[in-house]
């Protein structure tokens, strides 16, 4: 790569100069340039927003960079890149990559440094899941945002502080004991005493992610174990039921056989039941479905917000348990997101039997519709959540892309030329579960490249629903 820094007295007129490591005069248009760095000073564990032009709006594409280390991308289009600053760097230039492109900024990012905080005490050394416990020392601050408290790996939610006080509320971890961690703008402190998370009463979960409180009074079925925090015992019951009829529905549709899955999921066991875990939510939820690997979250119908569609309920319902069996025949949990988004959420559509995608018109009507959004509305681009355009995460839309997600898993089971059946879509997780690379998985079991169907997707797609 060619040196840069003695073309900086030529130009340093502009106000923030932007150099390029790759391109010619003819492409120089499309190359990326950064026009600002917001805030230009700012703390460790700080967001900060990189302006510009010609960004990707896919994650895997992109990378920023300050002294060599890479910053998490937390938000991203063609124009913006937010990054979270991690500790242990220092102020100077931020790098930008596209591919092979780089482009460097030219003022430089200032990193403050703050007081260390200090614990003095903490109110209680044993708290209850969801129990609000208050650490008392100096150097907090005086916003919630700027800090944290770290319960031996898992983050608490701070619902109240200043620079003496802070206010959190004991996060879901299992019968674990160990010293807390506060950090307040990148500056850190950890208790000298030990603080145990008590488990004896009513909390369920997404682990190390979402918390939901019930009564500690829930109903089991062979399969399923149905908690809620204020759905009636009969209402329970009949989740519970029409889980099990979910269930087997979805295991004739994936022909399953003794071991393609079992029923002892890694995170339900500790509940003391090895059963998959169901959340009959009344008035918690902000969502009407949401699963993850031992369990979901399913609006209770008896509930004040629930609308009335007793047909989409149902198809959220059935989404949400394929979800579940789909990380269950991936098996090892660290590779439960092994899977692309458009594939893992089109295989859940798949299992409801929610087949919305049937003609060419609706085909010509998405690619109008998404003609101006990044990625013109192609599936197969979103591979990672962050993937979606940001205009359709804003918006609320991501869900309108689930029906092509749906059509693509469809075409891979059902055209006639690939001659590939549900089988295959097993084998493929089990090969997901045992850590082989998603594409090679992709193209070993379905006969598919996966950049190839994403560059015709189009064209493929066509001949699928006119077929």
């Amino acid at each position: 790569m060619r040196s840069i820094r003695p073309f900086l007295t030529l130009i340093f007129c502009f106000p923030l100069l932007v150099f390029s490591a790759c391109g010619d005069k003819e492409s120089g248009a499309n190359l990326m340039e950064i026009s600002s760095l917001e805030p230009p000073a700012l703390y460790c564990g700080d967001l900060l927003t990189i302006s510009g032009n010609n960004f990707s709006n896919r994650v895997s594409e992109m990378k920023v960079l300050l002294q060599g280390k890479n910053l998490r991308i937390t938000n991203l289009s063609t124009s913006s890149i937010e990054v979270e600053i991690p500790n242990g760097v220092t102020s100077g230039p931020v790098t930008v990559q596209k591919n092979n492109e780089e482009v460097l900024s030219s003022q430089d990012l200032t990193i403050l440094v703050a007081d260390p905080p200090v614990i003095t005490a903490i109110s209680k050394d044993e708290g209850f899941l969801g129990e609000e416990i208050e650490i008392t020392g100096e150097n907090f601050g005086d916003d919630p945002i700027d800090v944290s408290v770290n319960f031996f790996g898992v983050i608490g939610e701070v619902t109240a502080a200043n620079s003496t006080s802070i206010r959190v509320k004991v996060p879901l971890k299992f019968n674990s004991v160990g010293k807390l961690t506060v950090r307040v703008k990148g500056q850190s402190v950890t208790s000298e005493s030990d603080f145990k998370i008590n488990t004896s009463r009513g909390s369920w979960g997404l682990p190390g992610w979402d918390t939901r409180y019930h009564d500690d009074n829930p109903v089991e079925s062979e399969h399923f174990m149905v908690y809620s925090d204020q759905a009636s015992q009969e209402m329970r019951r009949t989740i519970s039921e029409e889980a099990e009829t979910a269930l087997e529905d979805i295991k004739s549709i994936i022909d399953y056989q003794e071991g393609d899955f079992d029923f002892q999921p890694e995170w339900a066991s500790l509940w003391g039941a090895n059963k998959i875990h169901i959340m009959a939510d009344y008035n918690q939820a902000s969502f009407s479905g949401l699963a993850y690997r031992d369990g979901c979250i399913i609006r209770s119908r008896d509930s004040p917000r629930y609308d009335g569609d007793l047909d989409r309920w149902w198809k959220v319902f059935q989404h949400e348990i394929t979800h579940v069996t789909e990380f269950l025949m991936i098996g090892e949990y660290t590779n439960r997101q092994a899977n692309t988004v458009w594939m893992r959420e089109g295989f859940a559509n798949y299992g409801a039997r929610n087949h919305r995608i049937q003609t060419l018109q609706q085909l010509d009507d998405w690619q109008r519709l998404m003609a101006n959004v990044p990625g013109g509305g192609n599936p197969i681009q979103i591979k990672v959540w962050g993937d979606f355009p940001q205009e359709i995460i804003d918006s609320f839309r991501t869900v309108e892309y689930y029906g092509f997600f749906e059509l693509v898993v469809r075409y891979l089971l059902e055209d006639g030329e690939l001659d590939n059946d549900i089988h295959d879509m097993k084998n493929y997780y089990d090969d997901l579960g045992a850590g082989m690379p998603q594409p090679e998985a992709f193209l070993k079991h379905f006969g598919v490249d996966m950049d190839d169907l994403e560059a015709n997707f189009w064209t493929i797609m066509r001949d699928f629903v006119q077929n």
